[in-house]
Protein backbone atom coordinates (compact mmCIF):
# COMPACT_ATOMS: atom_id res chain seq x y z
CA UNK A 1 0.00 0.00 0.00
CA UNK A 2 1.70 3.31 -0.91
CA UNK A 3 2.22 5.86 1.59
CA UNK A 4 -0.09 8.93 0.56
CA UNK A 5 1.95 12.14 1.65
CA UNK A 6 0.21 15.33 2.18
CA UNK A 7 1.31 17.93 -0.32
CA UNK A 8 3.53 20.94 0.78
CA UNK A 9 1.56 24.29 0.36
CA UNK A 10 4.61 26.31 0.77
CA UNK A 11 6.84 24.80 -1.53
CA UNK A 12 3.30 25.23 -4.14
CA UNK A 13 2.67 28.89 -3.19
CA UNK A 14 6.57 29.50 -3.80
CA UNK A 15 6.76 27.60 -6.86
CA UNK A 16 3.54 29.86 -8.03
CA UNK A 17 5.20 33.12 -7.07
CA UNK A 18 8.10 32.54 -8.69
CA UNK A 19 6.44 31.14 -12.25
CA UNK A 20 4.15 34.73 -12.17
CA UNK A 21 7.12 36.58 -11.82
CA UNK A 22 9.14 35.10 -14.64
CA UNK A 23 5.78 35.65 -16.59
CA UNK A 24 5.70 39.15 -15.28
CA UNK A 25 9.50 39.85 -16.36
CA UNK A 26 8.99 38.63 -20.23
CA UNK A 27 5.93 40.49 -20.39
CA UNK A 28 8.19 43.81 -19.34
CA UNK A 29 10.56 42.97 -21.72
CA UNK A 30 8.36 42.16 -24.74
CA UNK A 31 6.78 45.33 -23.54
CA UNK A 32 9.97 47.81 -23.20
CA UNK A 33 12.14 46.11 -25.39
CA UNK A 34 10.52 44.36 -28.72
CA UNK A 35 7.09 45.94 -29.06
CA UNK A 36 9.19 49.44 -30.08
CA UNK A 37 11.15 47.68 -32.38
CA UNK A 38 8.13 46.10 -33.89
CA UNK A 39 6.34 49.02 -34.45
CA UNK A 40 9.11 51.51 -34.96
CA UNK A 41 9.28 55.01 -33.34
CA UNK A 42 6.07 56.92 -31.92
CA UNK A 43 4.97 59.63 -34.04
CA UNK A 44 3.84 62.63 -32.28
CA UNK A 45 7.04 63.07 -29.51
CA UNK A 46 8.82 66.31 -28.67
CA UNK A 47 11.07 65.58 -31.76
CA UNK A 48 9.19 64.88 -34.37
CA UNK A 49 8.29 66.44 -37.02
CA UNK A 50 5.29 65.60 -37.65
CA UNK A 51 1.95 67.19 -35.46
CA UNK A 52 -1.57 66.87 -35.47
CA UNK A 53 -2.96 70.70 -35.05
CA UNK A 54 -6.40 69.85 -34.94
CA UNK A 55 -8.81 66.88 -35.69
CA UNK A 56 -12.79 67.01 -36.91
CA UNK A 57 -14.55 63.93 -36.93
CA UNK A 58 -17.45 64.23 -39.61
CA UNK A 59 -18.57 60.49 -39.50
CA UNK A 60 -17.83 57.70 -37.66
CA UNK A 61 -15.01 56.53 -39.78
CA UNK A 62 -14.45 60.01 -41.86
CA UNK A 63 -12.09 62.85 -39.98
CA UNK A 64 -10.23 65.65 -41.59
CA UNK A 65 -6.69 66.79 -40.35
CA UNK A 66 -4.61 70.00 -39.97
CA UNK A 67 -1.30 68.25 -39.84
CA UNK A 68 2.07 70.21 -39.59
CA UNK A 69 4.79 68.55 -41.31
CA UNK A 70 8.35 70.44 -40.74
CA UNK A 71 7.24 74.27 -41.88
CA UNK A 72 4.57 73.20 -43.96
CA UNK A 73 0.69 72.73 -43.10
CA UNK A 74 -1.90 70.30 -44.66
CA UNK A 75 -5.60 69.92 -44.74
CA UNK A 76 -6.09 65.96 -45.28
CA UNK A 77 -9.12 63.57 -45.08
CA UNK A 78 -9.08 60.55 -43.49
CA UNK A 79 -11.73 57.14 -44.66
CA UNK A 80 -12.22 53.95 -44.99
CA UNK A 81 -10.21 53.81 -48.24
CA UNK A 82 -7.17 56.03 -47.17
CA UNK A 83 -5.71 58.92 -46.54
CA UNK A 84 -5.97 62.26 -49.05
CA UNK A 85 -4.34 65.64 -49.21
CA UNK A 86 -6.92 68.31 -49.82
CA UNK A 87 -4.91 71.53 -49.45
CA UNK A 88 -1.97 73.25 -48.33
CA UNK A 89 -2.54 75.47 -45.83
CA UNK A 90 -0.74 79.01 -44.55
CA UNK A 91 0.30 79.82 -40.72
CA UNK A 92 -2.60 82.72 -41.21
CA UNK A 93 -5.33 80.00 -41.89
CA UNK A 94 -5.05 78.74 -38.88
CA UNK A 95 -6.36 82.05 -36.76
Amino acid sequence: MPLETTPNFAFLFLKTILAMVLVLGVAIVFIRYIMPRLYGPRVGGKQSLIHVVSRLSIEPRKALWIIRVGDKISLVGSAEQGITKIMDLEERDLS
